[in-house]
């Protein structure tokens, strides 16, 4: 979202924004430990490469054909809270298969 939407974009979305991030925080809360590194090592890896952040969205707009509000008209609204409520049941180490694995 850093680099693909502007920052009028963000700063309207940012109460969605907020909301996904604690509903983030409560599942990381229940998995333990690890999930809680994992998160704060997704801000400090934000920190780290906000450079190369701002370099592709530098590029981002240089390509852009549709503004953020046409794209943002045509999303799907909603949380699929019964994926909530299932992942946050879910206790000790993921069966998932990884991404990228």
């Amino acid at each position: 979202m850093l680099s693909a939407l502007r920052g009028g974009t963000r700063l309207a979305l940012s109460p969605l924004f907020a909301l996904t991030e604690i509903l983030m925080w409560g599942y990381c809360l229940l998995r333990g430990p690890a999930f809680l590194r994992a998160k704060l090592g997704s801000y400090r890896w934000a920190v780290q490469n906000r450079g190369s952040i701002r370099e592709r969205r530098r590029f981002i707009a240089s390509i852009r054909r549709r503004s953020d509000w046409q794209v943002v008209r045509g999303l799907r609204w909603g949380y699929p809270w019964d994926q909530f409520v299932t992942l946050g049941r879910e206790r000790g180490e993921s069966t998932r298969d990884r991404i990228g694995a």
